[in-house]
């Protein structure tokens, strides 16, 4: 029973994220049959971060009432009622409220089901479900992503057909789930408890939080950049594009990415943390430059050796902060997580999408400063902590 609701809790957590990326190269069929303009666009990914950013504030912390599985079921249940609506929709508006269902669906999944991930882990690897929990979305996006461009591409299956499958992998996943165990009693907290809005994380735990957010956000806003710009880097580089070098260019930063995250739980997160947003640092500021010059060849290895650090740094920053949380304090502490992950990562996209007249040259050396901006925050503050660390600090610099 034990590895069965692993299982479910894993293959939740992957699929939730997973159908959620199917809009990403969907953009482009609804563009031109549904004849959006470029606010209609924006409207649809604004749905999907509102959707995301107010489930993780108001609602993070309500499996701590009803329990993991309630919650994990609803987060389901919203995903196959968003795909009905994308595979029957004929409009701008039904884009914008299946999307916002994502984002509920993917806010719950980033609370409840994450925490639910963790606590199902086999106890001899507990680490295993620590990695999931921080590699977890990007596999589901990277696969859905990949995947679902793949298949509308080529023609393999038409777009209604893909959401309606996607639609009986959800409720199986959902199957899985009513057969697995429950990891917290009904009415732990009471319901006045978990649904006063507000970002839990203990005091204990805050300057080790200010480490593992900017590192989720910095390499976060470098993964969405390069979900909008993989084609003008296909261009500027190789002197064309197309969706098939696009969609290779994002593999090579989230394929590596996903892999080595779930590696990179096998590490000490004291020692591989530093490691891995300094090799980070490097290599997407070698990206940018090599963007900027049109190199190539650093500019490929860069864009590897990015997506593997990046995700095994999220991997590590993770575990660094959550090694020592208890039942109640988990789901509202990834949220928060979470939460600070989205709002933060899309500050300097946002802040891209509102300068007129802007070179690639001046966004590549802005992303630059943006990097070495959050590395040198990062770098401080860790050996602020290592000099002179609190109780539950020293318990991260504890040698193994």
């Amino acid at each position: 029973m034990t590895i069965l609701s692993f299982v479910s809790a894993s293959l939740s957590l992957i699929s939730t994220f997973l159908v959620a990326s199917f809009s990403i190269p969907m953009i482009a069929v609804w563009t031109d049959e549904l004849h959006l303009s470029s606010a209609n666009i924006a409207l649809t990914s604004l749905s999907y971060f509102a959707g995301c950013l107010i489930t993780l504030l108001f609602f993070s912390r309500i499996s701590n009432f009803f329990g993991r599985k309630p919650i994990v079921i609803l987060s389901l249940i919203l995903t196959v009622i968003a795909s009905l609506i994308f595979a029957n929709g004929n409009g701008p508006l039904d884009l914008y409220v299946a999307r916002l269902l994502q984002g509920f669906s993917c806010g719950l999944a980033s609370s409840a089901t994450m925490a639910w991930v963790v606590e199902c882990a086999p106890k001899n690897k507990s680490w295993l479900g620590q990695s999931l929990t921080a590699a977890g979305p990007n596999v589901g996006l990277a696969i859905g992503c990949i995947g679902s461009g793949y298949i509308i591409s080529y023609e393999i299956l038409n777009p209604t057909t893909l959401f309606y499958l996607s639609i009986i992998s959800q409720i199986l996943s959902l199957i899985l789930v009513l057969l697995s165990r429950e990891t917290i009693g009904f009415g732990t907290q009471t319901l006045s408890q978990v649904l006063i809005p507000k970002l839990t994380m203990p005091k204990r735990l805050f300057r080790l939080f200010i480490i593992s957010a900017l590192t989720f956000i910095v390499t976060w806003s470098v993964g969405g950049f390069l979900q909008g710009f993989s084609a003008s880097f296909a261009l500027q580089i190789f002197g064309h594009s197309d969706p098939f070098l696009t969609a290779l260019i994002y593999l090579l930063y989230i394929l590596p990415n996903c892999l080595f995250g779930i590696y990179a739980g096998k590490f000490n997160p004291r020692v591989a943390l530093l490691i891995l947003i300094s090799i980070f640092t490097l290599s997407g500021l070698t990206l940018f430059f090599s963007v900027n010059f049109k190199y190539q060849i650093p500019f490929l290895m860069a864009i590897i050796l990015a997506g593997l650090s990046a995700g095994g740094a999220v991997t590590s920053a993770l575990r660094f902060l959550i090694m020592d949380l208890s039942l109640t304090e988990r789901a509202g502490v990834l949220a928060t997580l979470y939460f600070s992950a989205y709002l933060g990562s899309s500050l300097p996209n946002f802040v891209v999408s509102l300068i007129d007249h802007l070179t690639q040259e001046n966004v590549t050396l802005g992303f630059t400063a943006w990097i070495l901006l959050i590395f040198t925050i990062i770098f401080s503050t860790y050996f602020m902590i290592k000099k002179k660390p609190t109780e539950a600090e020293s318990l991260r610099f504890k040698r193994n």
